[in-house]
């Protein structure tokens, strides 16, 4: 990979994680999770090693976020 790739994957990675919020940050940081799912309704799911699939929470769907609001999580490129 060039040093150019990597330096826009890192920018990307980074504007995802600040995009996404805490409700997403914390499970992506643990070992355990496996899967993490936003259903259209802003149902979070978390997939962990030996707990299986839990509803953790609620996050603002993709496409349904107020028009004022500066950036949507879905569009950052990847």
């Amino acid at each position: 990979m060039s040093g150019e790739h990597q330096t826009s994957r890192a920018r990307q990675t980074e504007a995802l994680r600040r995009a996404m919020g805490p409700e997403i940050l914390t499970p992506l940081d643990d070992p355990k999770v496996v899967e993490i799912m936003l259903n259209p309704d802003g149902t979070l799911w978390v997939d962990r090693l030996g707990e299986g699939m839990r509803q953790t929470g609620r996050s603002t769907p993709c496409g349904r976020l107020p028009s004022s609001t500066p950036w949507r999580p879905c569009s950052i490129p990847w």
